[in-house]
C-alpha cells in the first residue's frame, strides 16, 4: 500500500481522478516525512523497510542456529559409547569418526575381484596317504612383521599372483608383498579369524585385551586401516592370548585365567555371552573348538579343560605348560597338543585323564641343541593335515617340516624350509576337502602342497 502511495507523488499524471480529503491528508503527511528523512540524508523510506524485512530474517536464522548445533551435538552424542553399557556391545565410537574419516574400496577387495575366479593347478585332490610336502607360489613377506602368531586363510585375499606360478618353478623363489597391511594394535595381535560367510570381514584379538572386527574391504584414505565395524575390551582384565572361531562364536583364552564366549551377528557386531573361570590357575594360553559345543583350552598350569563333557585332561608335557591344543577335523575324540617340550602329545578324550594318551610325538621336530637343553623356549603350532591322518609340526631351530603319523605316533618324514617357523596351519578346499595345502609361518609365509 505505501508503494502505492510513493507511486501516486511521483507520479500525479498517472491518477485520473481527484484524491479525496483523507487522500489528500495522507499524501501530505507522507510528503513531510520524505522531506525530514531528505534533510537525514535518507532519501527513501522504501530501502529501510526493506533493511527491516533482512533483519527479520536474519533473526530468525540466529534463532535457529542454536537449534541445529544443538541438534547435530545429539546425534553425536547418541553414537558415543555409554559408560554405563557393556564395552562389548557393539562399539560405536568408530562410527562417530565415519563422517570424518574417509574410505575407499580396499586393495583387497580390488585383487580378490581380480582373482576370485582363479583356481590354483598345485590344488590338486589326494590320491592317497601324504608323505611330505613341496614348497609351492611364492614367499609371502612384510618387513612390519617381526613374527606371527596366528594365521588365517581366505583364498579370495591369500591367492597370490597366481597367473605367474604356472608351470614356472623359478618364480617360487620369488616374493609377494602383503595385498593389504596395517597396525591392528599397540601391543602384539595373538589372533586372527576370517568370517565364514563374509570372507572380508576380519575377527582380531590382542594382548591389550582388544576384540576388533574389521571390514576389510573398506581402507582409510589416508591410513589405509580398514573399516573398524565393532570393537570390545570388556570382558576379560587382562590380554588376550590365543583365540578361535566357530561360525558366529568367538572363544578367548586370557591373562586372566578365564576364557570368553562371544557372540558375533552377521553384520560383525559382538556381543559377550558369558565367562568361564576358576578352572586354570595361570595364564589360559590356547583356545580351540572342536564344534560349536565342544571346547577345549590349555594353560600354564598343565591342564586342559573341556567345556563340553566337563573334563581336564592332565597334560603329559614336560616342563607341564601347554600353549595350543587342537582339535582332529576327522575324529572328534582325538586331541592334540604341544608344550614347551620336545613332544607332541595325542588323547583320546573318551578315556579317563589317567590314560586318555594315545601317542606321544617325538622324532626330532625340535632342533637337538633345544632338546639337549630340556625343552623350548618358542611356542610352536602343529596342525592336523591328510583328513586327519597325520600331524604337521614346526620346531624351535629344526629349520623344518616334520609330518608324523596319528596311527602309529611315528615320524614319518622330515623336510628342510630355511627358516624357523612356528606354527603351520592347514586348508581343505574342492569337494569333501580333497584338496588340501599346508601354510608355514615365521617372519614370512609360504605355501606346501601334499606330496
Amino acid at each position: 500500500m505505501s508503494s502505492s502511495s510513493t507511486s501516486k507523488l511521483e507520479n500525479p499524471s498517472l491518477s485520473s481522478t481527484p484524491p479525496l480529503e483523507y487522500e489528500q491528508k495522507r499524501d501530505d503527511n507522507i510528503r513531510r516525512n520524505q522531506e525530514f528523512l531528505r534533510s537525514l540524508g535518507i532519501t527513501s523510506p522504501i530501502p529501510k523497510r526493506q533493511e527491516k524485512s533482512v533483519k527479520k530474517s536474519n533473526k530468525s536464522a540466529d534463532s535457529t542456529l542454536p537449534l541445529r548445533r544443538s541438534t547435530r551435538k545429539r546425534i553425536h552424542s547418541s553414537l558415543s559409547p555409554d559408560e554405563d553399557t557393556p564395552a562389548i556391545s557393539p562399539v560405536q565410537t568408530h562410527v562417530e569418526e565415519s563422517p570424518l574419516v574417509a574410505y575407499v574400496d580396499s586393495s583387497a577387495l580390488q585383487y580378490s575381484c581380480d582373482h576370485s575366479s582363479f583356481k590354483d593347478p598345485s590344488l590338486l585332490p589326494s590320491c592317497g596317504p601324504i608323505s611330505g610336502f613341496r614348497l609351492t607360489g611364492k614367499t609371502m613377506r612384510d618387513t612390519r612383521l617381526t613374527k606371527i602368531y596366528s594365521l588365517d586363510v581366505s583364498y579370495l585375499i591369500f591367492g597370490g599372483d597366481m597367473e605367474e606360478q604356472i608351470d614356472q618353478e623359478n618364480q617360487q623363489q620369488h616374493e609377494a608383498g602383503a595385498v593389504m597391511s596395517w597396525r591392528g594394535s599397540k601391543s602384539w595381535i595373538s589372533g586372527v579369524r576370517f568370517v565364514d560367510d563374509n570372507p572380508m570381514m576380519l575377527v582380531s584379538s590382542s594382548n591389550d585385551g582388544k576384540l576388533i572386527v574389521w571390514d576389510t574391504s573398506k581402507s582409510a584414505v589416508e591410513s589405509k586401516s580398514p573399516l573398524i565395524v565393532a570393537e570390545s575390551k570388556g570382558l576379560h582384565s587382562n590380554g588376550i592370548f590365543g583365540m578361535d572361531k566357530c561360525g558366529h562364536t568367538i572363544a578367548t583364552a586370557s591373562k586372566d585365567s578365564s576364557v570368553g564366549i562371544w557372540k558375533m551377528s552377521s553384520s560383525g557386531e559382538v556381543v559377550a555371552e558369558r565367562t568361564i573361570s576358576g578352572h586354570h590357575k595361570g595364564v589360559v594360553r590356547g583356545v580351540c573348538f572342536g564344534s560349536p559345543h565342544k571346547l577345549a583350552d590349555c594353560g600354564a598350569d598343565g591342564n586342559i579343560p573341556l567345556e563340553s563333557c566337563s573334563q581336564t585332561v592332565k597334560s603329559r608335557h614336560s616342563p607341564g605348560a601347554v600353549n595350543t591344543v587342537e582339535w582332529c577335523c576327522s575324529n572328534e575324540f582325538l586331541l592334540l597338543s604341544s608344550g614347551k617340550d620336545t613332544r607332541l602329545v595325542l588323547y583320546d578324550v573318551r578315556k579317563n585323564s589317567s590314560d586318555s594318551v594315545v601317542h606321544m610325538m617325538e622324532g626330532g621336530h625340535v632342533s637337538d641343541f633345544r632338546s639337549g637343553r630340556g625343552g623350548t623356549n618358542q611356542i610352536y603350532k602343529p596342525a592336523f593335515v591328510d583328513n586327519g591322518m597325520g600331524v604337521a609340526t614346526t620346531g624351535h631351530g629344526s629349520n623344518k617340516i616334520s609330518l608324523y603319523s596319528v596311527a602309529t605316533g611315528k615320524l614319518l618324514s622330515e623336510g628342510w624350509i630355511g627358516y624357523d617357523a612356528n606354527m603351520v596351519y592347514c586348508t581343505l578346499t574342492g569337494a569333501g576337502g580333497g584338496n588340501q595345502r599346508l601354510w608355514a609361518a615365521g617372519k614370512q609365509i609360504n605355501q606346501f602342497c601334499p606330496i
